[in-house]
């Protein structure tokens, strides 16, 4: 039996989706995370033991630890739990998906003690650390830790189909003159996104059946599960509404909310969710990956270094904001300015897949029937 550094398999139990602050608790406070702890576990042909950060009891006879990591890296980092955790199992360690967090390239983060050992104990306990991207390669080796890949994010092999860039090429021809529908998975409250934020709100507005899809932040989704606002998340909804253009206050962003949002719990209910939309626009990286898994077009805007080296890395339909904004009033040029290659993702997702069985058996571990079919 393996140890698995997650809440749940990709699926929030009942009790979890009650009330925002049970569900941002199981999904490490972004339901975007369900993704990489659904596709991490899919990866392997081994019983699981699922850990917290903090366990009471472990059990005796696990033989690795596998850790689906994300902004693990930076200043904003509380790592000193799991750091603890990995000495108390002392085990060979997998760890997927690691990276650094900045809006820029040219930034080293800064990392306290707590980051920094852990990256050497991670290091020491595995064949290669898979990181998400070359930035995040580039600020590993400056912290002298140099057995890293690059293997973007697992959740890219969620979808079986070994043709799936190929299917999604020609669905992005077919989004002409107009989509039908669009899901929009954004809600990122970051000044230069402001002009993004609005344009994708308007094309909820727009086009009849479209939906905004939140991930986060925990106050959105209590206006959506129509909670009794606290004082405080009603003084951040106040601050934040005139960002997303909704000016006259919490009253007006709640009842778009009500009336359009949708709030994942588990990655097969999203995918299944998808497939009413003809395309998917996006500030949201795993808001872009799983509609494509599910067959979708979905484009990100990329804004800082994890949205840019997860596309760059995974061949992603992706534009740089300025290009978003030029081609913000026609779809069909906006997907077609990704210059989306399917032939090369296909490529790509194959060349991961097999770095992933490489480790995999390198750590004395198998492979999944769904990881080694990318083989054949």
């Amino acid at each position: 039996m393996i140890g698995y550094l997650a809440s749940n398999d990709g699926t929030v139990s009942s009790s979890d989706v009650r009330s925002s602050t049970a569900l941002m608790n199981a999904t490490g406070r972004n339901t975007g995370n369900l993704a990489f702890w659904y596709a991490t576990r899919r990866l392997l042909k081994e019983s699981v033991f699922y850990i917290p950060w903090e366990p009471k009891q472990l059990p005796s006879d696990l033989k690795a630890f596998v850790i689906p990591a994300a902004n693990f890296i930076g200043p904003h980092a509380n790592l000193a739990p799991i750091l603890k955790l990995i000495k108390r199992l002392d085990l060979p360690c997998m760890v997927v998906g690691l990276g650094a967090q900045a809006e820029r390239e040219d930034e080293i983060p800064k990392i306290d003690d707590a980051c920094l050992e852990f990256l050497r104990e991670i290091s020491a306990r595995s064949p290669f650390i898979a990181v998400r991207g070359e930035y995040t390669a580039r600020v590993c080796r400056e912290f002298g830790i140099t057995n890293v890949k690059v293997l973007g994010c697992p959740s890219i092999l969620i979808s079986a189909d070994r043709e799936l860039g190929r299917k999604i090429s020609k669905r992005m021809t077919q989004i002409r003159p107009e989509p039908e529908a669009v899901a929009v998975h954004a809600a990122c409250h970051k000044g230069a996104l402001i002009n993004v934020e609005r344009e994708l709100i308007r094309y909820v507005r727009l086009f009849e059946g479209s939906s905004y899809v939140v991930q986060r932040p925990p106050e959105m989704i209590s206006a959506l599960y129509q909670q009794e606002l606290s004082d405080q998340e009603t003084s951040y909804l106040t601050k934040i509404a005139p960002f997303f253009g909704f000016h006259e206050g919490v009253g007006q962003l709640t009842a778009f909310l009500r009336r359009h949002g949708y709030v994942p719990t588990s990655i097969d209910s999203w995918m299944t969710f998808l497939q009413r939309f003809s395309c998917c626009i996006n500030t949201r990286i795993h808001g872009t990956i799983i509609p494509i898994q599910a067959g979708i077009p979905a484009v990100c805007v990329v804004h800082d270094t994890r949205t840019k080296e997860l596309a760059e890395r995974l061949k992603l339909p992706a534009l740089t904001l300025q290009k978003f904004i030029e081609t913000r009033y026609d779809i069909f040029r906006m997907f077609a300015a990704t210059s989306f290659d399917g032939v090369a993702f296909d490529i790509e997702r194959r060349r991961i897949a097999e770095e992933y069985v490489s480790l995999i058996r390198e750590l004395k571990l198998t492979p999944s029937d769904h990881l080694l079919s990318f083989l054949q």
